[in-house]
């Protein structure tokens, strides 16, 4: 005889009742196939998400799950039809390729650019000079299929550069060590997808 579990309170039972005889919940029972096809439609719908950073996770009580008896024989299992999943921007393709399509020539101008604006306005221009080489590297780096972009701008890191070089300069050269964490927390704060 098959044992069903109650998925209020978890009372076990044999055989289909038409309520649990402990908390009285009303049983609505299912095959193992409709289970199955609904338990695959959750996977795929966990991996169809708005926000690329976040997994949905579906937090309902399945409806009285069936629990296998351990004497009776298991009838063979039909495969289920693939559920089609709705099609969504911004999804994250798990077979999509990640590569940078930088060249060498591009890189070397923006370094020389970079290093001219430093120099000209005497290394108050670091920000903007940094801002515009991680622009070029973050615009041509591909994660996924997904193109990357970055939205830093030269006068949101100019307070920080001061604030980090003044700190620097109280701690004896001390707070040195922690400047490329914070440079590397803003940086990242400021790539996105770029479609």
């Amino acid at each position: 005889m098959k044992k069903y579990r109650c998925p209020k309170c978890g009372e076990t039972f044999e055989g289909e009742l038409k309520e649990c005889p402990k908390c009285n919940t009303p049983m609505h029972y299912r095959k193992k196939q409709e289970v199955k096809v609904e338990e695959e439609a959750k996977i795929v719908q966990r991996f169809n998400f708005e926000d690329p950073d976040v997994i949905k996770h579906d937090d309902k009580v399945p409806e009285t799950p069936l629990i296998e008896d351990e004497n009776e024989e298991k009838e063979p299992e039909a495969k289920a039809a693939p559920v089609a999943a709705p099609v969504q921007e911004n999804v994250i393709k798990p077979n999509g390729e990640s590569y940078f399509d930088g060249r060498l020539g591009q890189k070397i101008g923006w370094y020389i650019v970079a290093f001219l604006l430093s120099i000209v306005t005497v290394f108050i221009g670091v920000p903007w000079a940094v801002c515009l080489v991680y622009r070029w590297e973050i615009k041509h780096t591909i994660i996924q299929g997904h193109r990357m972009k970055f939205d830093g701008k030269g006068g949101q890191l100019l307070g920080r550069w001061l604030l980090w070089m003044l700190l620097s300069i109280l701690t004896a050269l001390i707070f040195t060590l922690w400047i490329p964490i914070f440079f590397k927390k803003w940086k990242v704060k400021h790539i996105m997808f770029a479609d």
